[in-house]
């Protein structure tokens, strides 16, 4: 059985599905009862549970021997959630850990790269010290995030960060399937990390161009200060806001770049475009 922390969230729920369609035993962990809808797309077992407590990271890895480990997205308490985990896994008997992380890890002024940058640490010490199988996968922005920052109403996507600087975005279709490879191949990808980068640098208004040459539509890139945008989005928690700030800062002024090759070397092909993606996604709506 393979566990899936996170599996109800956006990245969880397109590895989930993808493992479920190649005909692997699933087990789904999230934080409310939302996960249960997992079942309906044939998920053997799910939990409820919160990575901050050691009693439900515990029963969450009963009757697991592979895990896909996600964790909740700007967190203060991101570090101990992955340290308490893998010391729970290890003590479980789990086989393979695949850690979900992010790309540019060594980032520090990203608050989030940071947290991952020490779970990768811990990860990687204790599993050389244990001999576990372990990998470590490193997406960049996932290309769902633009979607979810445009304002159908207005036709409009606000930026955080200046609409000319670039980014590097995945398909999350492109970064389940890899983990589906990962896990099936098993010993294969002992203690490998891999960078999964897409094909494109590209800066929020030419976001929005492709999103208008695909659709047909007149929509405009506005770039919102972050105080705005934490307005407009209701985030009160105080962690959460300093990341956001440090995200705006550092991708307004350096943008954020990765390299394709290691995600085409896995895939076999040319991972997929922010146009594939969104034909793909808006044709299903």
């Amino acid at each position: 059985m393979i566990l899936v922390t996170g599996g109800s969230g956006r990245a969880g729920r397109h590895i989930v599905r993808t493992l479920v369609d190649n005909g692997l035993d699933v087990k789904a962990m999230g934080t409310s009862s939302r996960v249960e809808e997992l079942k309906e797309i044939g998920v053997k077992d799910v939990c409820v549970g919160d990575l901050n407590k050691v009693s439900d990271i515990r029963e969450s890895l009963q009757s697991v021997d592979k895990v896909i480990f996600i964790s909740p997205a700007f967190s203060g308490s991101e570090f101990y959630m992955g340290k308490y985990f893998i010391d729970e896994a290890l003590n479980a008997g789990v086989g393979q850990f695949v850690l979900h992380s992010a790309a540019h890890p060594c980032l520090s002024v990203l608050l989030h790269h940071e947290q991952k940058r020490r779970i990768e640490e811990y990860l990687m010490l204790e599993g050389l010290s244990a001999g576990l199988n372990f990998t470590i996968v490193q997406p960049p922005s996932y290309m769902y995030n633009f979607l979810s920052g445009f304002d159908q109403k207005a036709n409009t996507y606000r930026s955080y960060y200046a609409v000319d600087s670039k980014l590097t975005f995945v398909d999350p279709m492109d970064v389940a399937e890899v983990v589906v490879k990962i896990v099936n191949e098993g010993d294969k990808h002992r203690g490998a990390t891999y960078e999964l980068a897409g094909t494109e640098y590209l800066s929020a208004r030419e976001l929005v161009d492709i999103y208008n040459d695909v659709t047909g539509s007149n929509a405009i890139c506005e770039h919102v200060d972050v105080d705005t945008f934490l307005a407009l989005y209701k985030l009160e928690d105080v962690y959460a806001r300093a990341g956001f700030t440090a995200m705006s800062d550092v991708y307004s002024k350096y943008g954020l770049h990765s390299n394709s090759n290691v995600l085409e070397w896995m895939l076999g092909r040319k991972p997929t475009t922010f146009r594939e993606f969104l034909q793909r996604t808006l044709d299903r709506r």
